[in-house]
């Protein structure tokens, strides 16, 4: 289909075509003008003193031809007249509806060269009526209203095209302000009909809305300009545009619907508004449109507005093309996927191969607005890249090489404050844990280069970039041209162009609670470093102080176990003595005992003061060992021993006894005889 610019062209020459005929038509319908000549001839002429009567009546009837033919004339001038007006008024009509086609379908992105392309509308407009002054008041005004609009409606396109191009440029520029004297002096002069300024105006209605969709933000004044441009839309009187109006509202109420899915996130009550005495919410997004409800649904994955229900729904979205090639897939697809294999089912190595993906795209073949599509995409992919390689790495040096590997790889003009943030927030929750884990001193001796050097240069660039992103509009996520339209119910106009798509206005509350909460704890770490430096003499007494009470405590358990351990002894050792019968049996038994507590004691050292990190210690240790080892060896052969020389006692007992009784019974058998 034919770009709108320039079927613009093609109309602006019709209507100076018009103007050619019309002007060509005028010169031979006008009657001759008096010259200095026709008037000195006319005073030349005698006039008879006499007229016969058929002479007069010659007269009349040639005057009253002449008058009748003048009467048509001027009857056939105004009616050409108010036929040409009707042109002028009709064509201007066509016109400004031609750029609004222009505009809501995104020409000022997707035409090559568009600034050029006004420029000559400008030009061709300025050039092609000329020659007015032998026409009536009536036209010439007419004509002035429709270049005066033309002109007013390029002089407003420009700008905003101007100013888009520019933030979607590698070569971007941050302007303190941009003006347009010859725009401003046109406003000022132009004396435009009622009808013509309202037509216009509808224009500027329509720069509003898309100026809007291109700079989203959850701040009140967002939703404010949209109500007043619905308002001021609904209430223009243009019935020539009421099938396009209809369009421009869904689009209004879409984006209110975005901003209202933000804020409420927020703040539950945020949406409501007072409306004549009334308490009104903004309303839902409620349109037939199915690529506008897909965007809906998607809102609701990508913000987790659904609860749990969210991962299901966006597992069932992917399943069809999750295992497709990436070169397969659209940039809405392979945005789903970051988000499936960021917070679903979390791998870094596929978010790796679509970030190398968007790096390695071939750029020579896209359009500036596409490019920088690619850019954001770039951007993102790395973002949620390196938010889960935090998450599954706690090495501090691989975290911090893939860290400047990753802001080497962010591309583009914007300022992309994530991998700042994400970093920042680690390490200081780092540092803040390591204060308690360790030595005072001999942190701040580790990482005082580090907090004061490196966090800060990070923290500095951070800030910047924080700051530029609440007063510049920064996509998190963007489609590309082709991807962003809409289907149009207008004939005429096939899609609509939504630059800000599915994506939701960024929070800058969000972004201000984040940079605060990493700020403190990064004024901890510097306090803490400042104030150890300072009062260093004093924390290091006052731990030598702790140290030896320390010491002071561990001598007082050692002393405490030491002296029960010989109390227990002593204690033990006297009742024991009755069952030994020798001098050698006291002495093994005492050294049993003494064993024993020689090991206890010899715990107590190694756990009062950390002996066991200390290989000498382990000697005295493999001696008591040894001692053990010989003395369960003699004690087990005494044993043996005694139990031998019990036996043989008690052999010999035995046979003493059986002496005895045969020594009685024979006594006995002698003592019975005897009596017999």
């Amino acid at each position: 289909m034919e770009n709108y610019i320039n079927q613009i062209l093609s109309s602006i020459d019709d209507f100076e075509q018009k103007y050619k005929d019309f002007n060509s038509l005028d010169r031979e319908l006008s009657p001759i003008e008096e010259t200095e000549d026709t008037q000195r001839a006319e005073d030349t002429i005698e006039i008879p003193e006499t007229i016969t009567t058929e002479e007069a009546q010659t007269t009349l009837e040639a005057t009253t031809e002449d008058g009748q033919e003048t009467e048509e004339t001027r009857k056939a001038e105004e009616l050409k007249n108010e036929i040409f007006l009707q042109e002028i008024e009709k064509s201007t009509i066509e016109i400004i509806k031609l750029f609004c086609y222009s505009l809501l379908s995104g020409e000022y992105v997707s035409v090559k060269n568009l600034i050029e392309s006004l420029n000559l509308v400008d030009e061709k407009v300025k050039t092609s009526i000329t020659n007015t002054d032998f026409l009536s008041d009536d036209i010439q005004t007419k004509i002035f209203e429709y270049s005066s609009a033309i002109n007013i409606v390029v002089g407003g396109y420009k700008i905003f095209t101007q100013d888009i191009s520019n933030k979607y440029s590698s070569d971007r520029i941050d302007f303190l302000f941009s003006e347009n004297n010859r725009f401003e002096s046109i406003l000022k002069e132009s004396n435009l009909s009622e009808k013509l300024d309202s037509i216009t105006d509808y224009f500027f209605c329509l720069l509003g809305v898309n100026h809007i969709d291109h700079c989203p933000s959850n701040e009140n004044d967002y939703i404010t300009n949209l109500f007043d441009l619905e308002k001021r839309i609904t209430n223009l009187k243009t019935q020539e545009f009421s099938d396009l109006t209809k369009d421009v509202l869904v689009k209004i109420k879409f984006l209110q619907h975005k901003w209202k899915q933000r804020k409420v996130s927020e703040n539950p009550s945020a949406h409501l508004y007072l409306s004549d005495g009334s308490i009104k919410a903004v309303e839902d997004f409620k349109d037939e449109n199915e690529k506008l409800k897909e965007w809906c649904e998607i809102i609701q994955t990508q913000y987790e507005l659904i609860s749990r229900s969210w991962v299901h729904t966006l597992e069932s979205r992917i399943k069809p093309y999750k295992n497709s090639k990436l070169d397969d897939l659209n940039v809405l697809q392979l945005h789903q996927l970051i988000k499936y294999y960021k917070d679903v089912k979390p791998n870094y190595t596929k978010l790796h191969e679509i970030s190398n993906f968007f790096e390695n795209k071939i750029q020579e073949n896209l359009s500036n607005y596409n490019q920088y599509v690619n850019i954001i995409g770039t951007n993102y992919s790395l973002n949620n890249s390196f938010s889960l390689f935090l998450i599954d790495n706690k090495d501090n040096r691989a975290i911090k090489n893939k860290y400047i590997e990753v802001k080497k790889r962010i591309k583009g003009e914007i300022n992309n404050f994530f991998p700042e943030y994400k970093y920042l927030n680690y390490i200081t929750d780092f540092l803040i844990r390591k204060i308690n884990d360790e030595d005072k001193i001999q942190f701040i001796k580790t990482y005082d280069e580090i907090i004061k050097g490196h966090c800060k240069e990070e923290f500095d660039s951070y800030f910047l970039k924080k700051e530029w992103s609440k007063l510049n509009f920064n996509y998190v996520f963007i489609l590309p041209f082709e991807e962003s339209l809409v289907p149009s119910s207008v004939r005429g106009l096939d899609n609509i162009f939504y630059a800000s798509s599915f994506v939701l206005p960024p929070s800058n509350n969000q972004i201000e609670n984040d940079y605060v909460k990493v700020k403190e704890d990064y004024d901890k770490l510097i306090l803490f470093v400042d104030t150890g430096k300072y009062f260093k003499k004093e924390i290091q007494k006052i731990e030598e102080l702790n140290k030896e009470l320390d010491k002071k405590d561990f001598k007082s358990i050692e002393i405490i176990s030491i002296f029960t351990a010989i109390i227990t002894f002593v204690l033990s050792s006297i009742p024991t003595y009755k069952f030994v019968s020798s001098v050698y049996e006291a002495l093994l038994f005492m050294l049993s005992l003494a064993t024993a507590l020689a090991i206890f004691i010899t715990l107590i050292l190694f756990s009062t003061r950390d002996l066991y990190k200390k290989w000498v210690a382990y000697i005295p240790v493999t001696l008591l060992i040894f001692v053990c080892f010989i003395g369960f060896n003699t004690l087990t052969n005494f044993e043996k021993k005694e139990y031998k020389i019990d036996r043989a006692t008690n052999k010999k007992l035995d046979s003493i006894s059986i002496v005895k009784v045969d020594s009685i019974l024979k006594v006995k058998d002698i003592k019975i005889k005897y009596q017999k």
